[in-house]
C-alpha cells in the first residue's frame, strides 16, 4: 500500500514500550535457515506459555517479514481476544519501523493500520536476543522449528527478492547477447 494511502494517524505510531497491567506477554520471533523461512509466537500469562503459533513462509520471504508477519499476528490476536498485552521482540529495526511516519517498505505500510488497531491495547518492547529470557528463547527455537513442520502462512515476495530476479534475468540475457555476438563473426569465418 502506497504511503500516500495510510491515513495520517496510522503513519506515525508510537507504541510504549510496556504498558501496566498487561494481562498476557508475546513473545515473538522469525528466522531463516538456508532457503526457508517461519515465525513463532509464544503468549504466555504469569510467565507460564498458554499458547504457541507456527508459520512456515515461501522461501523468498526475508526474516524482516517474518518478524513483522509475528507483531501484526500478536496484535490481532490481542485485538481479537479483547485484552492488553506487551509484545517483545529481538528486533530493533522492526520496532524502527513500525514507528516510523516514512517506512518505504511497501510490507510494513500494508500492516500498520492492523498494528494500529492494537495501539490502546499493547505495548512492545525490544529484548536483547540470546542472553537467557525463557520466552525469548523459546520464540527463536519455535521459529526455527517453524520452518520444517508448521502451518504453511502466504506473505508476498519482497522488493529485494524481485530486484534479484530481475537482476538476475538481465545478467542471463546479456550473458547470452554477448555470447551470440562473439559466436556469430566466428560463424561467419
Amino acid at each position: 500500500m502506497p504511503f500516500r494511502y495510510i491515513p495520517s494517524r496510522q503513519r506515525l505510531i508510537n507504541l510504549d514500550s510496556n504498558i501496566p497491567n498487561a494481562d498476557y506477554d508475546i513473545y515473538t520471533d522469525g528466522s531463516r535457515i538456508v532457503n526457508e523461512t517461519g515465525f513463532a509466537v509464544r503468549i504466555h500469562k504469569d510467565e507460564t506459555n498458554i499458547q504457541k503459533h507456527l508459520f512456515k513462509l515461501n522461501t523468498f520471504n526475508s526474516v524482516f517479514q517474518s518478524e513483522l508477519a509475528a507483531i501484526e499476528f500478536a496484535a490481532n490476536w490481542a485485538v481479537k481476544e479483547k485484552v492488553k498485552v506487551n509484545v517483545h521482540t529481538d528486533s530493533p529495526s522492526l520496532i524502527s519501523a513500525i514507528n516510523s511516519a516514512n517506512t518505504r517498505s511497501e510490507f510494513v505500510n500494508k500492516l500498520k493500520p492492523n498494528i494500529f488497531k492494537a495501539k490502546n491495547v499493547g505495548g512492545i518492547s525490544w529484548v536483547k536476543a540470546q542472553v537467557g529470557i525463557p520466552g525469548n528463547e523459546m520464540a527463536d527455537q519455535q521459529a526455527k522449528l517453524a520452518i520444517t513442520s508448521s502451518e504453511e502462512l502466504f506473505i508476498p515476495a519482497p522488493y529485494s527478492y524481485l530486484k534479484y530476479l530481475l537482476k538476475n534475468y538481465i545478467v542471463k540475457k546479456n550473458v547470452t547477447n554477448i555470447g551470440i555476438a562473439v559466436i556469430q563473426p566466428q560463424e561467419l569465418g
